[in-house]
């Protein structure tokens, strides 16, 4: 019976390290993409000019 559950233990922590490892090496991929290609400063000037401070006070003006 502990062997059972010890095997059941390693597998867990096993499927948990792929799983994290995965998702960091694609996390990684992403970021080096979105650097690669200027994405980010790209998404930031787009909400920029989606919420530009000055277009939405004479918008929201009463």
């Amino acid at each position: 019976m502990f062997m059972q559950q010890w095997y059941i233990f390693i597998g867990f922590v096993t499927w948990w390290v792929l799983v994290t490892l995965i998702s960091t090496y694609i996390l990684i991929k992403l970021v080096r993409f979105a650097i690669k290609h200027n994405l980010v400063s790209r998404l930031f000037g787009w909400l920029s000019k989606v919420t530009d401070v000055e277009k939405g006070k004479e918008f929201f003006k009463i």
